[in-house]
């Protein structure tokens, strides 16, 4: 299998903290995994909820990239965990453990 991994954000949440204006609560990130010999995708989506942000490292809602949110993502969970999971669901889909048959009668 030879698998890509794109991640897709949305459903950002900010909030105002002190003096800081358009902070980062949460977001939602979906990883989604292609296995490109078969054409198979499957999506596994999850919320990344952030603690209170350094006022010296701060990053304002306006100057948000897909970098950010990537270091954000890969700070705060087990992204191989996700991927693996991927990775697992579409063998199992292309090399299925179980057989549903009829029965001969």
């Amino acid at each position: 299998m030879n698998i890509t991994y794109v991640r897709e954000y949305s459903q950002v949440m900010v909030t105002k903290e002190g003096l800081l204006k358009d902070v980062v609560k949460s977001f939602y990130c979906n990883i989604i995994g292609t296995d490109l010999d078969s054409g198979i995708s499957v999506p596994i989506g999850f919320n990344i909820s952030l603690t209170s942000p350094d006022p010296n490292t701060f990053v304002q809602f306006a100057d948000l990239t897909p970098s950010i949110l990537d270091s954000w993502v890969d700070e705060n969970v087990d992204v191989n965990y996700y991927e693996n999971t991927i990775s697992n669901t579409i063998n199992e889909i292309i090399n299925p453990s179980v057989i549903i048959k009829s029965l001969p009668f």
